[in-house]
């Protein structure tokens, strides 16, 4: 039985986008469901749709966000603005 390298499972890009890599259109409006995978330089000045876990995000790729992780981009939590425990005392 051969042993698997370290890094054979993770890919560089998603599979579908590296596919079509030669097609710009086909990179507008893109749906990304890998986040762990890395923005390469073939998006820059594309929108994508970032797959937060509940509803896509849109997100417009710049050349500052190339080599990142598209997770980075669509945030899984609420935002909540500062709040304090409520009027109650410390203990």
């Amino acid at each position: 039985m051969r042993r698997q390298q370290k890094g054979a499972w993770s890919k560089r890009i998603h599979l579908v986008v590296h596919e079509k890599r030669h097609s710009r259109e086909s990179l507008r409006s893109r749906k990304i469901w890998s986040r762990r995978s890395s923005i390469s330089p073939e998006f820059v000045d594309c929108s994508v749709l970032i797959y937060n876990g509940k509803t896509p995000v849109r997100c417009k790729i710049t050349k500052g966000k190339v080599g990142h992780k598209f997770g980075e981009f669509a945030f899984t939590r609420r935002r909540r603005p500062y709040r304090t425990n409520g009027g109650r005392g410390k203990k």
